[in-house]
């Protein structure tokens, strides 16, 4: 159920090293945006700063509450003003992208063309199903750094080069959604440290926090096909507790509040495996690993319906381990033709 939405902006001051996990040897790479866990890390380490002799149970009385979607960079130049939104950047699974043009060329819709397109519209080439990787807008890259193990003496040591990418944002502004009582948590100013090597890097402001109310959806009675697309990745489970590649019908019912009168089946689901973890910095250890879905996957759901109701088009909490940013989700109209 979705409750006191906000978008919080934050204006990166450093490069950031959002690691990928699984990596060793010369490279670490980093990520294109900042996963929802982290982001929620971050503000939990900002608020034991702000609140030294706070209780334990204060703050799980207040981060039990919290939720947080990925935050990724602002395709909107600047770092306010009102046409800031949150935008992936990717193209959803059930969606085509070409094989030639890169996602941000001139002309190319970043999210993608419909799944019975036939050709590019810029170039006529040839089209693959997206894989729902996001891209970063231009002026945002990913850079590269070279670096040297130091001894104990502070001189570089032989063979010990290592190679760390970072996320530089340009101008640009990070964008997250969370719900929850994100007030109490998130303050415009608050200093924030994100990623590795935070000593030096990952160093972000919080330029504002303003509410979010995306619309709500109409649903008329009888039979309505709707689209549901992941914003993040997405957990689900079967009644044994096993990895499923697409939500339930308790989950749908429960997140999009549908009455308990409602038909929903899951007709078609666009999904790739991922696994979703992270690590916690305070513990000093990874977190627990889950099976998911990647971000951008999709699902076309029928819905029948005994009267007019209405649904919220974003939520937060689909499927399990939503206090780790996965179960971000958006709900549309399918149009017919979108089932080609």
């Amino acid at each position: 159920m979705t409750n006191g939405l906000h978008m919080i902006v934050m204006d990166p001051k450093q490069t950031m090293h959002l690691g990928v996990g699984r990596g060793s040897g010369f490279s670490a790479e980093t990520r294109k945006y900042v996963p929802g866990s982290a982001v929620r890390g971050a503000l939990s380490a900002a608020w034991w700063r702000a609140h030294p002799s706070a209780s334990q149970a204060d703050f799980d009385s207040l981060i039990a509450t919290i939720s947080c979607s990925d935050a990724v960079v602002s395709w909107d130049a600047g770092v306010s003003g009102p046409s800031l939104q949150w935008t992936a950047g990717a193209a959803a699974l059930d969606r085509k992208i070409c094989k030639l043009c890169k996602p941000n060329d001139p002309g190319v819709p970043i999210e993608g063309l419909p799944w019975d397109a036939t050709e590019c519209r810029v170039c006529r080439g040839p089209l693959e199903p997206s894989k729902g990787n996001r891209v970063l807008p231009r002026g945002a890259e990913v850079l590269s750094a070279t670096r040297v193990e130091l001894n104990e003496r502070e001189q570089a040591k032989d063979d010990h080069l290592y190679e760390r990418e970072g996320l530089n944002t340009g101008s640009r502004a990070l964008v997250a959604l969370a719900a929850g009582r994100v007030k109490e948590l998130a303050k415009t100013g608050q200093v924030l440290r994100i990623g590795a090597a935070t000593s030096v890097a990952g160093r972000l402001a919080i330029a504002d926090v303003v509410p979010y109310a995306p619309p709500s959806l109409a649903i008329s009675p009888g039979k309505s096909r709707l689209r549901v697309e992941m914003l993040t990745p997405g957990v689900f489970v079967d009644e044994f507790g096993c990895a499923v590649n697409r939500p339930t019908t308790h989950d749908l019912r429960w997140s999009f509040q549908l009455p308990e009168t409602a038909g929903i089946t899951v007709e078609r689901a666009f999904t790739r495996w991922t696994t979703s973890s992270g690590w916690h910095t305070m513990a000093n250890r990874p977190k627990p690993e889950d099976i998911a879905v990647v971000a951008h996957s999709c699902f076309y759901v029928r819905v029948e319906v005994d009267e007019p109701i209405t649904v919220p088009t974003i939520v937060h909490d689909l499927g399990i381990r939503t206090g780790e940013g996965c179960g971000w989700a958006s709900l549309s109209t399918l149009l017919e033709s979108a089932d080609a």
